[in-house]
């Protein structure tokens, strides 16, 4: 958990701080959504409405139709969510472009290359049938449609990779 405070942790806020400095792209998930919020003033902490679990309902605000990573998801879109702890409240400079039933900050955007993420747009039914506690009777769910949430894994790969492949010299 964020709120371990862990040194690892610690580390990496610290270079996550740096990274955003230098304006690097960063897209952080579950883990890294909170700790990129955490890193940047924001406060984490468990959520007061419970651990989100499973394939839940995702809606973006207004502002996520003019972020250019964003534009193309629909209002509500389906999202693979397993995190007991939340981003509470987000940095001061920071964006929320979308929220779930449960959870107020399920994408942040810090700068034009920073954005986070409380779902998991990497995991797919199998994973998240891992995830789940045996015996505990929740059912992982069905993505029905287009994968929206691996669409913005993919589109932020895709606009951020020739100015990493830059960076490295490619």
């Amino acid at each position: 958990m964020v709120t371990d405070h862990a040194d690892w942790s610690e580390r990496s806020a610290a270079w996550i701080r740096a990274a955003i400095d230098a304006s690097l792209p960063l897209l952080g998930v579950c883990y890294g959504h909170q700790l990129m919020a955490y890193a940047l003033g924001g406060e984490v902490a468990d959520n007061p409405n419970g651990w989100e679990r499973g394939l839940l309902p995702v809606t973006c605000g207004a502002q996520a139709q003019r972020d250019p990573l964003l534009r193309k998801l629909p209002p509500t879109f389906s999202a693979w969510l397993s995190h007991r702890q939340s981003v509470l409240t987000p940095p001061s400079q920071a964006q929320v472009l979308a929220a779930s039933e449960r959870d107020g900050c399920q994408i942040i955007r810090y700068s034009p290359q920073a954005l986070s993420v409380q779902f998991h747009p990497e995991f797919s039914s199998t994973i998240m049938r891992a995830c789940l506690p045996d015996g505990s009777g929740e059912v992982a769910g069905v993505m029905e449609g287009k994968d929206w949430a691996r669409e913005l894994l993919t589109t932020f790969w895709q606009q951020t990779r020739p100015s990493i492949e830059q960076a490295q010299g490619a």
